[in-house]
């Protein structure tokens, strides 16, 4: 069959109001709700072009934001919440595209594998039977879920974030958006050197050692810019947050896990 080509087939119906609100619009976008005034019906070439103009754009863009947060985190942060948004990636899908990156990764290429491998073999020799099979079953509970466990600690991670710094120096809200940028510039840098250690595996021991110390610096460059601490105070604060927040998260894990054993033995018995 030949191809349509009839422009007016690729028209939206005419109208004089936001497409979204319904108030009277003028310009490029509505001035109540923001909404970008199309005139075109979407199409493969439209949704592909919206597609990489997201992830490559220059002005903004994922590439733009992740070179941005890796030179200098604090100075994202502090425009993030200051209001100057239009440049920068959202922090939340900004970190979940990279830990999922950075997850299936791991995974796919069997480093996680390695690592957890390696981990029951330096305790295999005191383990039982029964701590075998729920390693096991740990094992495989991270190889599923690995890319949430990141975003799960977050809100622990933040909340400590709030309590090591001065009383004002940002809210708790500012704060989540300030330690999600971090955890997703961290799961950046982990992707990029993953390579690496499956080159070397003799030296997988330090991989993930290698992630807690990124992480620590990355928060920790973020205090420096965007609260103006001293480096040392901001690598201090930042080892602070980070090792409480972990405690609290697993703390946390632990009740909820134990209140969902107890409700499951109720409900089977």
């Amino acid at each position: 069959m030949p191809k349509n080509t009839n422009p007016e087939l690729l028209l939206l119906p005419e109208t004089n109001g936001c497409r979204n609100c319904g108030s009277e619009q003028r310009a490029a976008f509505c001035a109540e709700c923001g909404q970008k005034h199309f005139t075109k019906r979407f199409t493969i070439k439209t949704a592909l072009a919206d597609f990489f103009s997201a992830i490559f754009s220059i002005e903004r863009g994922f590439f733009f934001t992740t070179i941005q947060t890796l030179v200098r985190p604090g100075v994202v942060v502090k425009d993030y919440v200051g209001g100057k948004t239009a440049g920068y990636f959202p922090p939340f899908r900004f970190a979940f595209i990279w830990i999922t990156i950075y997850s299936i990764t791991l995974v796919w290429s069997g480093l996680l594998e390695m690592q957890m491998d390696q981990f029951s073999m330096d305790n295999s020799f005191a383990a039982t039977q029964g701590q075998n099979e729920m390693s096991e079953k740990v094992r495989v509970f991270v190889q599923t879920y690995f890319n949430f466990i990141g975003l799960l600690s977050l809100p622990f991670i933040s909340l400590a974030s709030k309590w090591v710094v001065d009383k004002n120096d940002g809210n708790l809200a500012e704060h989540f958006i300030a330690n999600t940028y971090a955890i997703g510039i961290q799961s950046a840098v982990m992707f990029i050197v993953a390579p690496i250690f499956l080159l070397i595996p003799s030296q997988l021991y330090l991989f993930s050692s290698f992630g807690l110390l990124a992480g620590v610096i990355f928060l920790g460059l973020t205090y420096k810019d965007w609260l103006n601490y001293s480096i040392w105070s901001s690598i201090g604060r930042s080892i602070a947050a980070n090792v409480m927040g972990t405690v609290m998260f697993i703390l946390g894990s632990m009740v909820i896990g134990i209140i969902i054993g107890i409700v499951w033995m109720i409900a089977i018995n």
